[in-house]
């Protein structure tokens, strides 16, 4: 028997499986810097990518947004921000003048405690920091967008501030190819009108993004950046353990594109044979399926028609707190979704295409979830298999399935699997 470690959440779990029946093993790499997290910071700042740095980029400025990304994601902020806030200062921007805004997308607000644990207690209480609301009409502006079938709406204290910086987390992403960069912006600071469109034509058009750091959707991101303004970013490489591996900061087009490259030695894998049932975890994306189900795009192009599909996440959360429309629309196969869609029925288009990509991983696969979070009921109605007991089925599977193969994924939701030959 090969002992096995899977992230789960905050824990960790163990499972026994024998050596024979082990097609792969599939985990971001870890890294081999010997520099400091601090030394990291500031080198890459220093050195910002066809960008002045922030101390003289930001002269003359009157005031600065730095727009972080929440708690669903690993971007050890508060370690990033007081370097960047002691630049602006630099600056001269005083700390009246410098506002974050928390990019939630659709996602929850962060309670306080959250918010201390993101920003550093320091820092949360020395600035104004602000959750992005993307219902909230009041604060959001229409900026269009040329050449694309995207309305464009985003933040209006972001568009209107005078120096903007973001910070955030290179790692592969199914609806954008590649996490970082502009994207925090699109879907991050935006309107409820473009989130629901931007999700759906990720959706119809997920096999030109996954994994491809060129696509339609990085595109649009692009294009919001140029016409909304973008100054500088910041975006974090993290290994296996979350420890810092590597940084970039600069342009947001010629410093993510050098993120991405670095990024690709540590999340692409590369596997010679589909595996009968691949077990992958879902961490750190573990706040609800709505997060977690990205593993699942992740397995299944490395899962035999057929197989199955183990989900391993406690999606605290549960299936989708925020789009109910997952629940809802049960039972509908895609074309029906979208008649429905274009019929102007469904409201939640972002819902309807997360809908769209669980329908068919589930008509290629079974989809067992093993989930503190997600109940019977729920599994049930949504087409998975809920589990109670992760190490019964396994020694059940492998007992009724000797011969089978099994490939195992550890945080897949920061993996780009790649199939050779």
């Amino acid at each position: 028997m090969k002992r096995i470690t899977l992230n789960y959440g905050k824990e960790k779990i163990v499972l026994n499986i024998p050596k024979q029946m082990i097609a792969w093993q599939a985990a971001p790499m870890k890294a081999t810097t010997k520099k400091s997290f601090s030394d990291l910071v500031k080198d890459s700042l220093d050195k910002p990518i066809n960008a002045e740095r922030i101390e003289v980029f930001g002269k003359g400025k009157k005031n600065a947004i730095v727009v972080i990304d929440d708690n669903t994601r690993p971007t050890p902020i508060r370690l990033v921000l007081p370097e960047v806030i002691k630049r602006l200062k630099k600056a001269g921007i005083e700390s009246e003048n410098i506002k974050i805004l928390v990019a939630l997308g659709t996602h929850r607000k962060m309670t306080e405690d959250e918010l201390i644990e993101k920003c550093g207690e320091d820092i949360f209480k020395s600035f104004d920091v602000v959750q992005h609301d993307y219902l909230d009409k009041n604060n959001l502006v229409n900026v269009g967008l040329k050449e694309s079938d995207l309305p464009i709406s985003i933040n209006k204290t972001y568009y209107n501030s005078d120096f903007k910086i973001v910070i955030g987390n290179i790692i592969p992403h199914i609806d954008a190819g590649w996490s970082g960069g502009a994207k925090i912006l699109l879907p991050g600071i935006c309107g409820k009108d473009t989130i629901n469109s931007f999700h759906l034509k990720s959706t119809l058009n997920k096999s030109e993004i996954i994994g491809k750091t060129e696509n339609c959707m990085r595109a649009d991101m692009e294009r919001v950046a140029a016409i909304a303004g973008l100054d500088y970013i910041i975006n974090t490489i993290l290994d296996i353990d979350d420890n810092l591996a590597d940084i970039v900061s600069g342009h947001y087009v010629n410093a993510h594109r050098k993120g991405v490259e670095l990024a690709k030695k540590f999340f692409e894998i590369k596997e010679k044979e589909k595996a009968d049932i691949v077990l992958v975890s879902g961490y750190p994306a573990d706040e609800d399926f709505w997060q977690a189900g990205k593993a699942v795009s992740t397995a299944e192009p490395l899962v035999k028609e057929g197989g199955i599909i183990l989900l391993i996440s406690p999606c605290y959360g549960g299936i989708a707190p925020d789009h109910p429309i997952l629940l809802e629309l049960s039972g509908k196969d895609p074309k029906e979704v979208i008649e429905l869609i274009e019929r102007k029925e469904i409201d939640d288009l972002a819902g309807a295409a997360v809908y769209i990509d669980v329908f068919k991983a589930k008509e290629k696969s079974k989809i067992i979830v093993y989930s503190q979070g997600i109940s019977k009921k729920d599994a049930k109605k949504i087409g998975f298999q809920k589990i109670d007991c992760i190490d019964s089925f396994l020694k059940k599977y492998i007992s009724d399935n000797p011969f089978n193969r099994i490939g195992v994924i550890n945080r897949g939701t920061e993996i780009v699997p790649r199939l050779e030959n």
